[in-house]
């Protein structure tokens, strides 16, 4: 089936008229029809990669490619996106995972480090923070 018998049927399917496709496009009307008609020896890629689009076809479907399926098993066939889509989603679960595993380690820092620096602040005899630091920290503040 010569590639103007796909584009007619591909046009009609969509319910498009020829002027509408070249709104769509930006591909001129005359344009189209010549490529409809089969007047157009050489029809520019772009310009037929355009209407398939706008039509809702595929350049495979035009190019008389069968969609791609692996088969898993001699009675199972898996749709190729399928399996891409399963591999994405998986992916995307592991990397959740690990971020919030590292959520979890971070807010247990943080509340470690206000646990430790509360303890030395509210024992002035021992740790970082004795009497003579905090009442010098306070003298500064109030020096104005």
């Amino acid at each position: 089936m010569p590639y103007t018998d796909k584009l007619n049927q591909m046009k009609k399917a969509s319910g498009l008229t020829t002027q509408q496709t070249a709104d769509k496009t930006g591909v001129p009307s005359s344009t189209i029809t010549r490529m409809l008609s089969g007047q157009t020896e050489e029809p520019t890629f772009s310009n037929i990669a355009k209407c398939v689009k706008v039509w809702g076809g595929s350049l495979d479907e035009l190019a008389g490619i069968p969609p791609k399926t692996i088969t898993v098993t001699e009675t199972k066939t898996v749709n190729a996106d399928e399996r891409i889509i399963d591999l994405y989603e998986r992916s995307i679960k592991s990397k959740n995972r690990w971020i919030r595993n590292l959520f979890i380690l971070c807010i247990s820092l943080v509340i470690f480090l206000v646990a430790v620096f509360s303890y030395d602040i509210f024992t002035p005899d021992r740790g970082w923070y004795t009497r003579e630091t905090l009442s010098g920290i306070v003298e500064s503040l109030f020096q104005w």
